[in-house]
């Protein structure tokens, strides 16, 4: 599902920062790096990525691959992220924010991604926490599941994938976002038109005090802090060298 609202959303921005903090950390002063974003929607990590090298982009949706084209994005392929179509061992760094919770089968995914990566390779992944959590908002994002920290580690472990760091964020707002959830939920129980709540307005005020919780949290993500909780989960993993 594309979303319009990447570059002005206030999660979004601070899922960007995440984004470039990682991306300093795995490629240093680097400009020749090959990175993969998988489900690339709207296009707007392209921008943030360019620094480091060449961004190619997949989605499985041909609306996405049109949009991204008028906004002269033209490195992107229409395709699954289950069966990428691409060489093995031949990306620096893949990206795959917001993409394994949409997969029926997540483990394809992230087998293709080993396959993908170099030696030493990494992954740059976020993804929604805990089932706890599953309501309208993801029935309208089309997601799968929800992920735990311990799931999500050994899944990533199981294709040769060594976590790096990984955290729950959205923290501060947890306890609202879970209230929210699940008393909407059952309001709209039988209702198809589920929206998420990125398309809620939000009182400006309240959107301030939003903005400067996710900030926080970011600035001390950055500074190698974990939170024991969250509404999503981010984390960067690397692939396994294997010396003969």
């Amino acid at each position: 599902m594309m979303n319009l609202q990447g570059e002005s959303h206030w999660w979004y921005r601070s899922r960007t920062e995440l984004l470039k903090d990682a991306l300093k950390k795995a490629g240093g002063n680097r400009a020749d790096l090959k990175i993969l974003d998988l489900a690339s929607a709207c296009g707007d990590n392209f921008p943030v990525c360019s620094k480091y090298g060449k961004t190619f982009g997949i989605d499985i949706s041909p609306q996405a691959i049109e949009y991204c084209k008028q906004r002269n994005i033209t490195s992107m392929v229409q395709g699954d992220a289950q069966k990428l179509p691409f060489k093995s061992n031949s990306c620096d760094i893949i990206l795959a924010l917001d993409v394994f919770e949409h997969l029926e089968d997540d483990m394809s995914c992230l087998k293709e991604i080993v396959r993908v990566l170099k030696e030493d390779g990494t992954l740059i992944f976020n993804t929604p926490a805990f089932m706890a959590l599953y309501s309208y908002h993801d029935i309208a994002f089309h997601h799968v599941r929800r992920y735990r920290k311990g799931g999500l580690t050994n899944k990533l472990a199981s294709t040769d994938l060594q976590v790096i760091k990984m955290t729950y964020w959205s923290f501060f707002i947890f306890p609202a976002v879970y209230i929210m959830r699940k008393f909407t939920h059952r309001i709209k129980e039988g209702d198809k038109n589920f929206q998420s709540d990125f398309h809620k307005k939000i009182n400006p005020f309240v959107e301030k005090i939003l903005k400067s919780l996710v900030n926080i949290e970011v600035f001390l993500i950055k500074k190698n802090i974990s939170f024991p909780f969250g509404v999503s989960i981010y984390g960067i993993a690397q692939k396994r060298r294997y010396n003969l």
